[in-house]
């Protein structure tokens, strides 16, 4: 395994979990930089979500639902539905 499937593996594993403790860790073990608050790393877990292709569209919609339930915008290309009721 090379060092980007790790990275991949792993962020794909922090992403699917939704936990903003795995993800600050994530970012720790990388060499990223960590955000100077709990609600920005939660924020940033959530448009993480909405971006990645990897995730299931379920997955992407509940975090678009989450950001843009408070005020703010995905980052996906326009593809994520928001989460039905």
């Amino acid at each position: 395994m090379t060092q980007m499937d790790e990275w991949l593996a792993e962020r794909n594993a922090v992403l699917l979990a939704c936990d903003v403790d795995m993800l600050l860790a994530l970012m720790r073990k990388w060499g990223l930089p960590v955000p100077p608050k709990r609600e920005i790393a939660e924020i940033t877990l959530h448009k993480a979500r909405t971006a990645c292709s990897a995730l299931p569209m379920a997955e992407r919609s509940l975090s678009k639902g989450w950001l843009v339930s408070r005020g703010m915008s995905a980052m996906d290309d326009g593809d994520v539905p928001l989460p039905t009721p």
